[in-house]
């Protein structure tokens, strides 16, 4: 009997975790891949506080929207998505689109 209360409770408690005090479900800020950095010879990008340097040489394709550039058609701020070559150093190819744009605040 223990057993199957201590179960329930436990059931219980997890089924809370994620909600917030007014009972509504949390969701987490959306983290976008941007560029902080790009050159002839690396980019540097961030997904929320993470940060990656990849190498960019005569081989890395770039893209932005869809369209052939050169490595000036993608500036920081960017979203990005890179395509890692083998040695996971390199960027094979690097896809841009806009940037983010700001939420809307809520009214309060």
């Amino acid at each position: 009997m223990k057993a199957i209360f201590l179960f329930l409770l436990i059931i219980i408690g997890l089924n809370r975790i994620g909600y917030a005090e007014d009972g509504k479900k949390q969701t987490p800020p959306p983290s976008h891949t941007v560029i902080v950095s790009i050159d002839s010879s690396s980019i540097t990008i961030t997904t929320g506080r993470h940060k990656n340097t990849f190498e960019v040489d005569k081989n890395t394709l770039f893209f932005y929207e869809g369209n052939r550039v050169d490595v000036s058609g993608l500036k920081p701020g960017m979203r990005v998505m890179v395509s890692r070559a083998f040695d996971n150093k390199k960027a094979a190819a690097i896809y841009g689109s806009v940037a983010p744009v700001a939420a809307p605040a809520k009214p309060q």
